[in-house]
C-alpha cells in the first residue's frame, strides 16, 4: 500500500516528467515553532538571506550574520541546557525588534522574538536567544 507522501512525489514526478505544469517543483518546507528549533536548525542559516515577517505581514529582508550556541552540562539539581543565539541584520536599519516569523528557503519558524543590539543606524542587528533544556 502507497502512504500519502509516496502518492504526492509519485505525482509530482509524473507531473513534472510530462509536462502538465502543476509539478511539485518547489521547495519544500519545514515549518517549526519555537520549541522545535535547536544548534541543528540554526548552524545552516550562518550567512545566508532570510525573510522577518512582522505580525501585520511586513516582509524585511535580513542577513544572518551568527549563529552561536554553547551547551551547558548539567550539575546536581539541575538539567544540561543549550544557549542558542541567532544574530541577523535587516536590510532596512531601522528595523524595529519584536516578534517576527522566519522564513528561509527550506524553512519557517513560527513567532520569534528579536531584540535590537548595537548602535542606531548602519550596524545595528537583531538577535534572538533561546535556552533549551537537554
Amino acid at each position: 500500500m502507497m502512504t500519502r507522501r509516496q502518492f504526492v512525489g509519485t505525482l509530482g514526478g509524473l507531473a513534472a516528467a510530462t509536462g502538465l505544469g502543476f509539478g511539485l517543483a518547489g521547495p519544500v518546507r519545514r515549518r517549526l515553532d519555537v520549541a522545535a528549533i535547536d544548534a541543528a536548525v540554526l548552524a545552516p542559516l550562518a550567512g545566508r538571506r532570510i525573510t522577518l515577517v512582522a505580525p501585520d505581514g511586513t516582509r524585511h529582508g535580513a542577513l544572518v550574520t551568527a549563529v552561536n550556541s554553547r551547551r551547558r552540562p548539567g550539575r546536581r539539581g539541575a538539567p544540561t541546557t543549550e544557549q542558542m543565539s541567532l544574530l541577523v541584520r535587516p536590510d532596512d536599519p531601522a528595523t524595529p525588534g519584536g516578534d517576527y516569523r522566519l522564513h528561509a528557503d527550506e524553512l519557517d519558524c513560527e513567532a520569534i522574538g528579536f531584540s535590537a543590539v548595537g548602535p542606531d543606524g548602519r550596524c545595528r542587528e537583531l538577535e534572538a536567544v533561546f535556552t533549551r533544556i537537554v
